[in-house]
């Protein structure tokens, strides 16, 4: 969380020796702190003498604190630290005391009671309780006090990824203990809503927890988090009501803007951040149907030094996002990520044939040394380097990975969000018409191009030709290879690359100009250069040369907010898998 102009003078005051400024600190801190401990602890008397303790090392060490940008996480750390001090020292002295509610504290919950059932309070209270420190931690850092999941990281020296685990495995545990304890596993969202409120210290602090929780990253519903419990306790409609404003009140958090850098400038700043020797980058990959299917993934540039994000990519199921993290912006972008030496990508759940093919056609690049070998929906692949430059990676399974944790979008609330996307893109999918001449032979043709993975559920892909009144269709099973098929996860420029490769064809040269880059592949003596437009990742047009360099052929696509009517694939009309096909007919 950001410092408020007040809040950083009254630092720099304090570090400087300024008295009456260190008391003002005093005041501005002990209730953070006095929250963040006793949502650890549970324990009112422990609270009271870490927080003392942690108050007393703060003015000792101010004058040390180099960034003071960083000071809410200086405290919560030595918070921490003393806590853990004196949690050796009472299991030292064997005077540890497991302290549980048998109802509600009236002290604690003095001034809440128009809010929170008296019910509803020993349910949630009893169920963290039972969560272990490091479960019942990472969710009051990541959900009250707001932090990013690579500061919690840092803080609890573990990585970004294991640390979304954690989280995950949290939720998870405390669903199972407000079972346990009277109350539906899908009231999560209740429950710590709830608690926020219960160890809140003010109405005020009430307040900014529950918008802290609805930001937790949860995607369920809030509806569906409105449950009674099971021996019938409700919620009160002050709770719903306020859980309802918070919900309202955070869509309002972040702005759209549309005037800004142009996409080209945008992207090659993305690109060149990405790929910089001085970062260190984490891969992730989840393939949510299979390796055979689509991808979605999320690259993360950290700086060497610091190991605070620099940017993020993610490709995610309904569309395509940079975030870059010093300048606070979020871009909304047409195109799949690329390399930007136009390496081509290699995949983790790559088979052998495909690693092999893209070896040959391609040479051995640097790949990714470990290749996934499970099969079956739910795949997640995570790959990178540490800040020592250590590599570390971890595959494994989960049903739903897309709405999970770990993988879900993760920007700080203060980003401003600029669309870049053009109106098609904006609609999620594109009517595309065909024109042109194979060999003399007239073609026309049309089709739809869902471009995420959602918009491909309702606007199925397909493609009809006809070639001289030879007709060939491409429908949703299988659709045709060597062309665009952006709801997959990789760019136009790779999938083609990668359909040839495997299909056994030679690579010819790549030439890039402005926002679009030909592409040269070989069919025995004959050349196919494709045009795609790198900013909308979609195939521009095909050409075809003989021999001799004359042109034998071309395609040319025009893309539409509108489509025609999917004509289905008639009796009339052959099955067509690949443009491949047609190609090698053209120049048989």
């Amino acid at each position: 969380m950001s410092l408020t102009k007040n809040e950083n003078e009254i630092i720099r005051n304090a570090g400087s020796g300024n008295q009456e400024s260190l008391n003002q600190l005093f005041e501005m801190a002990r209730p953070r702190v006095t929250q963040y401990i006793y949502r650890l602890t549970l324990d009112h008397h422990i609270t009271q003498d870490v927080v003392q303790d942690t108050l007393i090392d703060m003015a000792k060490c101010l004058g040390k604190l180099e960034d003071q940008d960083k000071f809410w996480p200086w405290l919560r750390r030595i918070a921490y630290n003393k806590l853990k001090n004196q949690q050796r020292k009472e299991f030292r002295q064997k005077d540890i005391v497991t302290r549980l509610y048998s109802g509600t504290n009236s002290e604690q919950a003095k001034g809440l009671s128009n809010l929170i059932s008296e019910e509803l309070s020993e349910v949630v209270m009893s169920s963290m309780r039972q969560l272990k420190s490091d479960h019942r931690r990472v969710l009051v850092l990541r959900c009250y006090e707001e932090m990013t999941y690579p500061e919690i990281a840092d803080i609890m020296e573990r990585t970004e990824f294991g640390t979304r685990m954690l989280f995950v495995r949290a939720k998870n545990a405390l669903k199972k203990k407000l079972a346990k304890n009277g109350m539906s596993k899908a009231a999560l969202l209740t429950a710590l809503i709830a608690f926020g409120k219960i160890t809140a210290g003010s109405q005020a602090a009430t307040a900014q927890l529950t918008s802290a929780s609805l930001n937790a990253g949860f995607t369920a519903s809030l509806t569906a988090n409105i449950t009674t419990f099971a021996a019938g306790a409700k919620l009160t409609a002050a709770v719903i009501t306020v859980m309802a404003l918070s919900s309202f009140m955070s869509d309002l958090g972040s702005g759209s803007h549309n005037n800004h850098d142009s996409i080209g400038q945008v992207s090659a700043h993305m690109l060149s951040l990405m790929a910089d020797p001085q970062n260190y980058t984490e891969f992730w990959y989840s393939y949510p149907d299979g390796p055979a299917g689509p991808l979605l993934s999320r690259f993360t540039a950290r700086d060497a030094d610091t190991g605070h994000t620099i940017g993020q990519w993610f490709n995610t199921r309904d569309g395509n996002y940079f975030y870059d993290r010093p300048a606070d912006y979020v871009y909304l972008l047409n195109h799949n990520y690329y390399n930007n030496d136009f390496d081509i990508m290699r995949l983790p759940a790559d088979n052998y044939k495909m690693v092999s093919a893209i070896n040959e056609t391609y040479g051995a690049g640097s790949g990714l040394d470990n290749s996934i070998r499970y099969e079956g929906a739910g795949l997640f692949y995570v790959k990178g380097l540490d800040s020592q430059g250590r590599s570390y990676s971890q595959a494994g399974r989960l049903r739903n990975i897309p709405k999970e944790e770990y993988f879900n979008l993760t920007w700080a609330k203060s980003a401003s969000l600029v669309d870049l996307r053009d109106d098609i893109h904006k609609q999620g999918w594109a009517g595309v018409t065909v024109s042109g001449l194979l060999n003399g032979k007239t073609v026309n043709g049309s089709g739809c191009i869902p471009l995420y993975l959602d918009t491909a559920q309702s606007h199925s892909p397909w493609l009809f030709l006809d070639i001289a009144g030879n007709f060939y269709y491409s429908g949703k099973s299988d659709f045709l290879t060597g062309f665009s098929r952006p709801w997959y996860g990789l760019h136009t420029i790779d999938s083609i690359r990668r359909d040839f490769a495997y299909s056994k064809y030679d690579a010819g040269s790549i030439k890039v100009a402005d926002q679009s880059v030909d592409v040269t592949f070989l069919i025995g003596d004959n050349r196919i250069v494709y045009t795609v437009s790198l900013d909308a990742d979609l195939v521009e047009s095909i050409r075809l040369f003989d021999s001799n360099g004359s042109e034998t052929g071309y395609l040319v696509f025009d893309y539409r907010l509108e489509s025609e009517k999917d004509p289905g694939n008639s009796a009339s009309a052959q099955e067509l898998k690949s443009l491949l096909d047609i190609f090698v007919k053209v120049t048989e």
